[in-house]
């Protein structure tokens, strides 16, 4: 790494080089022009001014534009430093001890070989961190924070943890249900095997099955259980057929079985097809899939279409539903956001009747979107509970239970985090009334 006297000596012999080139420049135009104008032109000295005016200017704006690019690459680089040193320390599986003093925090999410459903919540993720960093810049000297990469794999996760406990890592965030889930079930043994005291915080990750250990194993994130029954409580008066469409995912599968378990149980009346399951790998192919025979009759005359799906997945089943002229009310969950909707298909969401649910905050304003705002709130919120007076591993439990962090955010922290719901109707369609928001306590 170059030392900043280094730089400074650099920079100077650039200035140096640049200032040589453009005098040789003007010489060497001027003399052109002293050649080809002189016995020519009764304007000689005008139009050799003129070039090199002329040439004066073309410099002035290099110079310029080359001052103002660096100037404003200088503000945010501290941020894009810290962020691509992580990064590139997730590239390895192995990394070496700690060798000072800071408190030490590993992010466990898919970096690289992900499918396009998790390259998308990766992006988000990863801002939401950044996002973060401006609410705990006061403690940025005290904690060092690593992206460890587990492809959305268990047994990468899994090792990934015992190499960080070795080097006495005793803070980890996970992220995603496929990794979070088992990884919750197995942690305590961990632990135990290297007589090591840790915590580790799951969140974007909605299985009900994570598995919570007092002062080992916490969540931070919405439950796909409860999502699926707040859902049906407040639309089951919506109608009583219905269908759905959602991916073959852990966090896509749990919601939508939830989801028919729940509104089967309001009446006879009520039915819900089992409704149709897009794999992974069609993830570029949803309007091949939902034109299918077999699948258009699933969606046809039902009064709700429940959708649970990812970024820009949502627009490309919107798009396909508006060409098949369904008429029914659209449903969808948490993760749906307009982050990764291109502009121009916003407009889409204008010919359905359609509802959606999300954490409840505070102040009203929705927030965008589920993966990029829990993983700000988690980061920020671990750090604030750790850096907090009287704190130690062994209170984790109390004093991460007793803290309201993000305050904005409307949850329960003594409940398993329990984050409250509210349904948005703003955008029914065929509402007259003002739209009534419903909340979940």
């Amino acid at each position: 790494m170059q030392t900043e006297d280094n730089n400074t000596g650099s920079g100077l012999a650039s200035i140096f080089w640049k200032m040589l080139g453009f005098i040789a420049t003007i010489m060497g135009i001027s003399y052109a022009a002293t050649l080809i104008i002189k016995y020519t032109s009764p304007y000689f000295w005008i139009t050799e001014f003129s070039i090199i005016g002329l040439v004066i200017l073309i410099w002035s704006i290099i110079i310029f534009r080359k001052y103002a690019t660096n100037k404003l690459k200088g503000e945010y680089q501290h941020r894009i430093d810290e962020l691509e040193t992580a990064l590139e320390m997730a590239k390895s599986p192995i990394l070496p001890p700690t060798k000072n003093t800071k408190i030490r925090i590993a992010v466990l999410l898919p970096l690289h070989d992900a499918d396009k459903i998790v390259e998308q919540d990766v992006e988000l993720i990863l801002e939401g961190f950044g996002n973060a960093f401006s609410k705990v810049r006061d403690k940025m000297d005290k904690f060092e924070l690593i992206f460890l990469d587990h492809k959305n794999k268990f047994e990468i996760g899994k090792k990934l943890v015992e190499n960080e406990l070795k080097n006495g890592c005793q803070y980890f965030i996970c992220t995603m249900s496929v990794v979070c889930e088992p990884l919750s079930k197995v942690f305590s043994e961990l632990l135990a095997t290297e007589n090591k005291k840790a915590i580790l915080l799951c969140t974007v990750a909605a299985s009900p099955n994570v598995k919570t250990v007092t002062n080992q194993v916490y969540r931070f994130f919405v439950n796909a259980e409860e999502e699926a029954k707040f859902l049906v409580d407040h639309l089951k008066h919506e109608g009583k057929t219905a269908s759905m469409i959602h991916f073959d995912t852990i966090y896509s599968q749990i919601t939508s079985e939830k989801f028919k378990e729940n509104w089967d149980k309001v009446s006879t009346d009520h039915k819900c097809e089992e409704g149709i399951e897009i794999q992974e790998k069609d993830y570029g192919n949803i309007s091949r899939e939902l034109n299918l025979t077999h699948n258009k009759k699933k969606l046809e005359g039902k009064d709700i279409i429940f959708v649970v799906a990812y970024c820009t997945a949502y627009q490309d089943i919107f798009l396909t539903l508006k060409n098949l002229g369904i008429q029914s009310t659209i449903v969808t969950t948490s993760t749906f956001s307009f982050k990764k909707f291109d502009d121009a298909k916003k407009t889409l969401l204008d010919n359905f009747k359609w509802v959606t649910c999300y954490p409840l905050k505070k102040d009203g304003k929705f927030y965008g979107d589920a993966a990029n705002y829990f993983a700000f709130a988690s980061l920020y919120r671990l750090v604030t509970v750790v850096f907090q007076d009287g704190y130690s591993i062994e209170n984790f439990d109390e004093k991460w239970k007793s803290i309201k962090v993000p305050t904005k955010l409307d949850f329960i922290p003594a409940e398993d985090s329990k984050i409250k719901l509210e349904l948005d109707t703003t955008h029914k369609k065929t509402t007259t009334k003002p739209p009534h928001k419903k909340t979940h306590s």
